[in-house]
């Protein structure tokens, strides 16, 4: 009796089994790889488009600070702290304060508003932030509320 011989009609072996496998185990890593970016590229989106909601909420509250700041001098006085939801529901928050304790000063160089006029200017601050999921941004923005000095 003859053995049977594995070789093909030239004499070489298959190999086309190992050959398939090792390509499959490179395709199935490559694969994996490309799970794995894709799902940390959506994580850093998620936390973007949350901080981006974040300063807008911060930017709003900033916006209703001034909306509900005094007009005139004699009215300027400083707020509460106010706390808020927006319609998306990040929440925010607000403060008007005038950090300068003399209250009513001179109106600041750079003012056009003719001469020997009777004016007075008061300085105060808006600290806003904005808060969504774990993600928190801050507006601290500056203003004059300049009018006349003896109201």
């Amino acid at each position: 009796m003859r053995a049977l011989d594995s070789r093909g009609p030239s004499g070489e072996r298959g190999a086309a089994l190992a050959v398939a496998l090792v390509l499959l185990v490179i395709l199935t890593l490559l694969a994996l790889a490309v799970v794995h970016r894709e799902r940390i590229a959506r994580q850093g989106a998620a936390g973007d488009a949350a901080a981006r909601e974040a300063f807008e909420a911060a930017e709003l509250a900033s916006a209703s600070a001034l909306a509900a700041a005094p007009r005139t001098l004699h009215a300027a006085t400083a707020a509460p702290t106010v706390d808020g939801t927006t319609p998306g529901g990040a929440r925010y928050r607000y403060r008007v304060h005038f950090p300068r304790a003399t209250g009513r000063a001179p109106v600041p160089d750079g003012f056009s508003i003719g001469i020997d006029a009777d004016f007075a200017a008061i300085y105060f601050e808006v600290s806003a932030s904005g808060t969504v999921a774990t993600r928190e941004a801050s507006v601290r923005q500056s203003y004059y509320l300049v009018g006349p000095a003896n109201e």
